[in-house]
């Protein structure tokens, strides 16, 4: 997750290093889990903006960098989600023939 992380940093115009990229993963995991917001501003969101506003040369560039990160770890529950209803579905189809 770090190393696709940094490599969104990067494709968004961003620098980052190894320290900053873990340190960013981390807190945003966490404030991922809140189910809040201040002041309208998510906690993901501002945990981008106070973490790397410094990296990237646009503010715009941090919501992209947000949306992308919400967007990829959606598609992979999603992946997650079809795989584990065709494993079942095969399990039934296979009780069904014994």
């Amino acid at each position: 997750m770090t190393v696709l992380f940094w490599l969104l940093v990067v494709a968004c115009g961003g620098h980052i290093g190894p320290p900053e990229s873990v340190a960013a993963v981390t807190l945003v995991t966490i404030g991922a889990a809140s189910p809040f917001s201040i002041n309208g501003i998510g906690i993901r969101e501002w945990v981008f903006v106070a973490l790397l506003a410094d990296n990237f040369p646009a503010k715009e560039a941090l919501v992209t960098l947000a949306g992308m990160t919400y967007l990829l770890g959606f598609a992979s529950a999603l992946m997650g989600l079809v795989t584990w209803a065709m494993m079942r579905q095969k399990a039934k189809a296979a009780d069904a023939q014994s």
